[in-house]
């Protein structure tokens, strides 16, 4: 399979182009075997990441920390509630109007971000169509898929 292509109706017509070129009989369960290809693709890729992510100092635990609630005085009204947030919760949310403290505040969660400091070869392997495809419509997911 293609790693460029994302959707399964798409690779089904490359494994059936390429049993073609290759003069071979198309194998009888085509979206049990594309379903399994994407499943392992899916647990290398993620595999890979771990991996990554894991040589990289106090990166895993930087991550723990941004997904973790926050103690501070700030979410004390909250925490009545028993509803701290975290700061990627913080992350997803939107920035409201536009200011120049919503700027302010928008650049100081891009610089925590940074300081996490993942690796910079963390996606390098994965192919354009894959990250691009984030923003299609449908795909639910990014998957890379088995190449041939």
């Amino acid at each position: 399979m293609c790693p460029s292509e994302l959707t399964e109706v798409r690779q089904k017509e490359a494994l059936l182009a390429r049993c073609r070129a290759e003069h071979v009989e198309p194998p009888g369960r085509i979206d049990r075997i594309i379903t399994s290809a994407n499943t392992a693709a899916d647990e290398r890729f993620v595999a890979t990441r771990v991996l990554r992510l894991r040589q990289g100092l106090g990166v895993v635990d930087a991550l723990d920390a941004i997904t973790a609630p926050r103690h501070d005085a700030e979410d004390e009204a909250d925490a009545a509630d028993g509803a701290r947030r975290s700061f990627f919760t913080e992350l997803k949310a939107d920035p409201g109007k536009l200011g120049l403290e919503t700027l302010l505040a928008e650049i100081t969660k891009l610089m925590r971000v940074r300081a996490v400091g993942l690796p910079l070869d963390l996606f390098t392997d994965v192919p354009e169509p894959a990250y691009r495809g984030v923003e299609e419509p449908g795909l639910g997911g990014v998957s890379v898929h088995v190449a041939p």
